[in-house]
């Protein structure tokens, strides 16, 4: 099942102070890529459920991503993001 994915405002400006930090904007880009294409061809089969089964916490190093699926919709919500390291 292929869903859209919505990046959250909050998850957007997270994103971008992350990417102004780290100064190699084209690496990060291609990382943000990714996350969304792996979010909408597989939502499902990335990370974890948390406190209900549509809410997700996953792991694509160096970033943590949480998000929301809206299975009705076909929609993935992004809520955070954070860098965690390499």
């Amino acid at each position: 099942m292929t869903f859209t994915v919505y990046w959250r405002p909050p998850a957007e400006a997270q994103a971008e102070a992350i990417w102004v930090g780290l100064g190699r904007p084209d690496d990060f880009v291609g990382l943000l890529d990714d996350v969304n294409r792996l979010l909408r061809d597989s939502a499902h089969e990335q990370g974890e459920s948390r406190d209900r089964a549509t809410r997700r916490i996953w792991f694509p190093r160096p970033l943590v991503v949480f998000y929301q699926i809206d299975e009705v919709a076909r929609v993935v919500y992004v809520e955070d993001v954070r860098w965690v390291g390499e």
